[in-house]
């Protein structure tokens, strides 16, 4: 599950904050309010990051465990692709 690499769908767009983001949906215009934490990991979905890469950046952050940053960031990706927000690459490649 850590190997897992996602990235923003198109026509999803970040508007980061100091203290959060807004993510848009353009195909029906819904927004999505996130906090700093969520926003971190959201600027690491790029496609080139896996969630173990991301909950390392995390972990050193915010003062947390990896395993810790791991689940965290499981639950915000099945919050994510239950938006319709975030695409899995890797299931893509695999297709091929």
């Amino acid at each position: 599950m850590t190997d897992q690499i996602y990235q923003l769908k198109e026509k999803v767009y970040i508007e980061a904050f100091e203290d959060g983001a807004l993510v848009l949906r353009l195909v029906d215009r819904s927004i999505f309010q996130f906090n700093l934490t969520a926003l971190k990991v959201l600027e690491l979905t790029d496609g080139a990051h896996s969630i173990e890469d991301i909950a390392g950046s995390i972990s050193s952050t915010f003062s947390i465990t990896e395993e810790e940053a791991a689940t965290d960031i499981a639950e915000l990706y099945a919050h994510l692709r239950n938006e319709e927000l975030i695409e899995s690459i890797t299931e893509s490649l695999k297709e091929c």
